[in-house]
């Protein structure tokens, strides 16, 4: 408004610059439209206030108003009759448009198959975004519209009937499925220009840029991919998979099949995208991607699912596929309590599934992310795992054989968490140096930095070590009181390698530590979960954790340890809220398809769903200490502490009930800060340890 101001002060108006405002080859085209919504569509109510005055002296001025602004004693009508003299003389002119803008219109509207109505719709908010003074003009028609008055509204302005604007609004259109003009208050109340909107990077460009190749106008959202640098003898693991998947995508990409699409899911780095990439290789044909980043910034889901249907639209007639990595962003399935992500409307995504004209590659690092009646809607389903030993070998000489040292060579061979990304990435920086051993010191040292940062130990924890045990050294089954033969139990699992136990008992009995005894005895690691690693305050974050740690034992080959499964796995009957239901399913689930050794722990067997009670193979019990492995166990460990043992105590010891493994254990630890003095000491401290627990006649007494 600055311009204005010098304009007015210097009383200049008949010299105003509409160049200023509208470049001189638009300006015609502009003032139609303006001329329109102030004459055709309610504007002129709000272009002169309640005060005589214009509400926008530059639009007056644009106008050829100059005469009138600085003045409140003109008459309304007469500015009125000014205006509609012009719009005649103006509807008479051949308009002349930008001729960028008019050929790149031609050969989108060609491509996606508009209609003259759809076209010059595109092309009015396409001025609307980047002329100021247009907008400023079409605020005056009103901000609360609804729909049915914007379809109104734009028929005056664009001179088409309220018919062929509705058909060409309507959802299955070319236009609104092609995401070129987008709205994000469809059916609600707003002003024309705020109603619908166009990318103002795409108006730009319409405007500026004579386009050959369209996609040049999408490419900070649609970007072609590179070629593969891997091969098909990289994936030996879906070997079985890739000819069905080539034949089936050649013959959906020629027939033009709708609602083709692949997903493809496992840990970040297992070569996802490289994969797709080779698909594109092998059938000869381009790959592009909806991108995730722009210039370093995030593109939110929103966005992105325009680009999708840009892409479907704007490809429909060429021999493509498309990739949409980092898919969870849209398919998210899980709400938490205060953000919610979830896809609530799944009708729409199924649609969209079934529908789109492009053979699409889904990808995601988190499978759980993707609601079971999505991932039914998916042709093909690819589980990407890291590489095993053989195939890491491989993929080391390929990336990097020249650049390390016969040791660090091996470091790299014995990590089991290595993905090819990994190493590519590693590589690529450590060629700074010029010298093998920096590079290969480098090469250790970042692969290190980024296998920490994903949970993982570095690549220095990753020799052969003693498998991991944190079981006392006085463990002993002898020491254990189960109504089973414990032993026969663990011959038993060896020979199937297959068991579901459930261990119950008081606390302190034993229970967990059995579960490490049988992992130590089968020389298998073991995964101990507890609740409170499980427990989410997420909702449906406790079943990805459950799911999570079943998928961790299964690619471990671990023996899984759930301690304190009461808290989550709580009667059905007595749930008083959704989730504490969908929980107990997905345990339920994960216990049925688990093919391995599950160990579960409780001290409340009462409390547990009887459904899972069905699903375990045992139920052991582990019971207090009987009175003469109480008395072995005592004499045990005064042994180890060199304390003698009187007659008196061994009696009294006896006679102690509710004695557990877990009691010597506790007070043991004690001992290193707080010695034990004598038998009596230790007698009494055990005597302490019982009485916490509550129980009636800790001391049996006898007459």
């Amino acid at each position: 408004m600055k311009i204005l101001r010098k304009f007015i002060k210097n009383n200049n108006l008949e010299n105003f610059n509409k160049e200023l405002y509208v470049d001189k080859i638009m300006q015609d085209k502009i003032t139609l439209y303006m001329l329109r919504m102030i004459l055709f569509a309610g504007g002129f109510r709000e272009f002169i206030d309640s005060y005589n005055s214009f509400r926008e002296d530059d639009i007056a001025l644009f106008l050829d108003l100059y005469e009138y602004v600085n003045r409140d004693d003109f008459d309304k009508k007469e500015v009125y009759d000014k205006l509609m003299n012009y719009y005649i003389k103006l509807s008479k002119k051949n308009i002349k448009t930008n001729k960028t803008l008019e050929n790149n219109l031609k050969k989108i509207s060609k491509l996606l198959n508009f209609t003259q109505v759809e076209k010059d719709i595109l092309e009015f908010y396409i001025l609307l975004s980047q002329y100021d003074i247009l907008s400023e003009t079409a605020h005056m028609i009103g901000n609360s519209l609804n729909f049915y008055q914007i379809k109104k509204t734009l028929s005056k302005i664009l001179n088409y009937s309220i018919n062929e604007i509705e058909k060409a609004l309507s959802y299955d259109s070319p236009l609104i499925k092609s995401s070129l003009l987008k709205s994000d208050n469809y059916r609600n109340l707003a002003a024309i220009d705020d109603f619908f909107e166009v990318n103002k990077k795409f108006a730009e460009k319409m405007l500026n840029i004579n386009i050959n190749d369209i996609s040049v106008l999408f490419e900070d959202i649609i970007k072609k991919c590179s070629n593969s640098s891997l091969t098909k003898d990289d994936y030996p693991y879906l070997s079985e998979y890739i000819e069905d998947l080539i034949i089936y995508l050649k013959d959906s990409v020629l027939k033009k099949q709708k609602g083709v699409n692949i997903l493809f899911y496992g840990l970040p780095g297992s070569g996802k995208t490289e994969f797709a990439k080779l698909l594109a290789n092998e059938l000869g044909i381009e790959l592009f991607e909806i991108s995730y980043i722009n210039k370093n910034e995030p593109i939110d889901e929103i966005k992105r699912l325009d680009a999708y249907n840009i892409a479907q639209s704007m490809f429909s007639k060429k021999n493509i596929l498309l990739m949409y990595d980092e898919a969870e962003d849209i398919f998210d399935s899980y709400d938490n309590l205060f953000f919610s992500k979830k896809q609530k409307n799944k009708a729409f995504i199924n649609k969209m599934l079934e529908n789109n004209n492009i053979p699409t590659i889904w990808i995601t690092n988190d499978i759980k992310s993707v609601d079971n009646a999505i991932i039914r809607r998916f042709d093909f389903v690819l589980e990407f795992k890291l590489p095993n030993k053989k195939q890491r070998k491989a993929i080391i000489q390929k990336y990097a054989k020249d650049m390390l040292t016969k040791n660090d060579f091996n470091k790299l061979l014995n990590c089991d968490y290595i993905a090819p990304a990994i190493i590519e990435r590693a590589v690529k920086v450590a060629n700074i140096h010029k010298e093998k051993t920096k590079k290969s010191k480098t090469i250790i040292k970042l692969i290190d930095q980024t296998l920490k940062a994903q949970g993982y130990d570095g690549i220095l924890k990753t020799k052969k070590k003693k498998l991991k045990t944190d079981l006392p050294k006085s463990y002993d089954l002898e020491f254990i009181n189960c109504d089973a033969n414990l032993e026969e139990i663990i011959n038993g699992i060896k020979k199937t390698k297959n068991a579901r136990i459930c261990l119950y008992g008081a606390p302190g009995t034993g229970k967990s530590a059995f579960g490490k005894y049988i992992a130590k005895q089968l020389k298998k690691e073991y995964i101990i979960k507890k609740g409170s690693d499980l427990l989410s305050m997420w909702v449906g974050g406790t079943e990805k954790n459950i799911a999570d740690a079943f998928k961790e034992a299964k690619d471990k080959k671990a023996v899984l340890i759930f301690d304190e499964v009461d808290s989550f796995l709580n009667d059905r009957n007595s749930a008083v809220r959704n989730f504490e239901i969908t929980q107990v399913n997905e345990m339920l689930t994960q216990m049925e398809s688990f093919d391995g050794i599950f160990i579960a722990t409780t001290n409340l067997i009462d409390n547990l769903d009887k459904a899972s009670l069905r699903r375990f193979d045992l139920k052991l019990k582990f019971d207090y200490l009987k009175p003469t492995q109480a008395l072995k166990l005592f004499e045990k460990y005064a042994k180890e502490l060199k304390i003698k043992i009187s007659k008196k105590i061994k009696n009294e010891i006896l006679n102690l009930n509710y004695l557990t493994p877990g009691d010597f254990n506790t007070i043991i630890r004690q001992s290193k800060f707080r010695p034990i003095k004598n038998d009596e000491d230790f007698f009494n401290r055990l005597i302490q340890e019982v009485s916490l627990k509550g129980e009636k006649n800790t001391i049996n007494i006898g007459f």
